[in-house]
């Protein structure tokens, strides 16, 4: 019987060394980020937490009930940070690095978001990592020295004859040098800046009216002092570099650094749990024929050996105890 439980133990050894090959081949596919698409939001699994405070540029900037995917990518990609983080259910965090994290699986981000129990938001030590498609900007500091002396003033636009949806274009990322660029690319006169994200391009003020400065109170998100806009109808107007008045190319690319971009994560979220779903099946059946093959095998081994003839059997037992 020695022999028999010998090769019962090297089966089972090897059932269990197949099992740790399929737990390795997993965890190498989920450590694996794929780039995203240019300027697109990606969902990348789940990660185990273990920053302990080792990321210093990793900051948390919401912990409440409204916490979901929809608001927390768009917050770090305002930050212009590369990923966001949702922990514990109500936890977004941005960073622009995964050297903190550990690939894990799928079903250890157990907890829903509060704010939209569609979308996965990690547990108490692990998140639900998200590409921002953060793109950086176009550097607009060379327009510094001229927007003091080219700002206009304070203008109101009731009628909207200033701000046309074919020459204006929103971005969080608006500065004044940005829409004073931009403006004189497509040939116009001046540049309004509207509410701090709201970037109009004229050759015309026709229709405004010139009102106190405090008005425009706003200023845009890069960090400089300059005005930006007031409320909906108050437009800061700074002139461009364009002295002549010609025909404005009133159309804007829609360039993929003025906007986060979010509208596939529900599909990837879907597809994500599909193949886990999947792999779930293909683990258990694979599982499930080895255990019969073992359970076949140790049926074979037994009736073997009680099978064979009693002069053989203790020659057997001689020959396999010396």
């Amino acid at each position: 019987m020695s022999v028999l439980v010998q090769k019962i133990c090297v089966l089972y050894a090897i059932i269990y060394s197949l099992s740790l090959s399929a737990a390795t081949v997993k965890a190498s596919a989920a450590s694996k980020v794929d780039l995203p698409a240019v300027g697109q939001s990606h969902y990348l699994g789940c990660w185990q937490d273990a920053d302990e405070g080792k990321d210093k540029h990793r900051a948390t900037v919401a912990r409440d009930l409204t916490v979901n995917v929809v608001t927390c990518i768009p917050m770090c990609w305002n930050l212009r940070h590369l990923y966001a983080l949702l922990k514990n259910g109500r936890e977004c965090i941005c960073t622009s690095s995964m050297n903190s994290l550990q690939p894990s699986y799928t079903t250890k981000c157990t907890m829903q978001c509060a704010g939209n129990n569609a979308y996965p938001c990690g547990s108490q030590d692990h998140v639900s990592a998200f590409h921002t498609g953060y793109i950086p900007e176009p550097d607009y500091t060379i327009m510094l020295e001229s927007i003091p002396d080219a700002l206009m003033g304070c203008y109101t636009d009731y009628n909207k004859k200033f701000c046309r949806d074919a020459s204006s274009f929103e971005t969080p990322r608006l500065s004044v040098g940005m829409c004073m660029s931009m403006c004189e690319e497509h040939l116009a006169l001046y540049a309004g800046l509207q509410a701090g994200t709201k970037c109009c391009c004229n050759s015309s003020v026709d229709g405004t009216v010139l009102v106190e400065p405090d008005a425009c109170f706003r200023t845009c998100g890069d960090g400089q002092p300059f005005k930006c806009g007031g409320g909906n109808f108050h437009l800061s107007i700074y002139r461009t570099g364009i002295t002549v008045k010609r025909p404005i190319i009133s159309s804007f690319e829609k360039l993929v650094w003025m906007n986060s971009h979010i509208s596939t994560l529900a599909e990837e979220i879907a597809e994500d749990r599909e193949k886990l779903n999947k792999n779930a099946m293909v683990a258990f059946w694979v599982l499930v024929s080895l255990v019969v093959t073992a359970v076949i095998v140790t049926a074979a081994c037994c009736v073997c050996r009680y099978a064979l003839p009693p002069n053989r059997s203790s020659g057997y037992q001689t020959a396999a105890t010396t």
